[in-house]
């Protein structure tokens, strides 16, 4: 009776759709290609984000040269960095011209409304704010069944979820969605409204100020 789960709350202006001509407009002025679907992961380049296994699914996708992987963040200056890895095996085929590193930025949600798919196969997540942002962005997901992120991602619905470093059910996701756009609207509808919900600020304040009444009124009657 103590415990109140507050999930963390996230500005859903910033992080929200754009049109496709705004989607057009933002990979212009990224750099992005404009005639590719985009899968874009979010995060730090560092061991047990699962980035390795992502690598192995797209090598898989190869009969897809439509989709291009953009991986935004950065690996450098930390211990278990594999950023420098990464780029050298993104420079080989069949991901040689597939995978865009954007190196660290402060525009997180614009690159998230450049595409179109989020990819997150994490190894293991407390939560995950990047799935979070995502999902408040409309991008349908493929990302890991492991730690809080089903709490953000429930599969069928707004995403589809595989086991961790499971690069073939990675894979089959990413196919998924690619083939179907109709079911990438679905999910991306259903993953706007579900983190409307759960982890808006303005309903994240709301539960702090009701947790505090709360509070208030029992301490009043006690």
């Amino acid at each position: 009776r103590k415990v109140h789960l507050i999930p963390h709350g996230i500005d859903m202006s910033e992080y929200a759709p754009v049109s496709a001509e705004e989607k057009a407009s933002r990979r212009r002025e990224l750099g992005l290609p404009g005639d590719k679907l985009l899968v874009v992961y979010t995060g730090r380049l560092i061991q047990g984000k699962g980035l390795e296994t992502l690598f192995t699914a797209m090598k898989s996708l190869q009969d897809r040269p439509d989709v291009h992987l953009v991986l935004v963040g950065w690996g450098a200056g930390q211990v278990i960095s594999i950023e420098e890895k990464l780029r050298e095996e993104a420079g080989t085929a069949p991901l040689e011209g597939r995978v865009t590193f954007t190196g660290r930025v402060d525009n997180v949600a614009a690159f998230l409304q450049a595409s179109d798919i989020f990819a997150f196969p994490t190894l293991d997540e407390a939560l995950g704010m990047s799935a979070v942002e995502a999902q408040a962005c409309g991008l349908p997901a493929v990302a890991s069944r492991t730690g809080g992120v089903p709490d953000v991602i429930e599969d069928g619905v707004t995403g589809i979820l595989a086991r961790p470093g499971d690069a073939g059910a990675l894979a089959l996701g990413l196919r998924t969605l690619a083939a179907d756009a109709q079911l990438r609207d679905r999910y991306a509808k259903a993953a706007r409204r579900r983190m409307q919900e759960r982890f808006a600020i303005d309903t994240m304040i709301s539960r702090y100020a009701e947790l505090f009444r709360s509070l208030n009124r029992r301490s009043v009657t006690a």
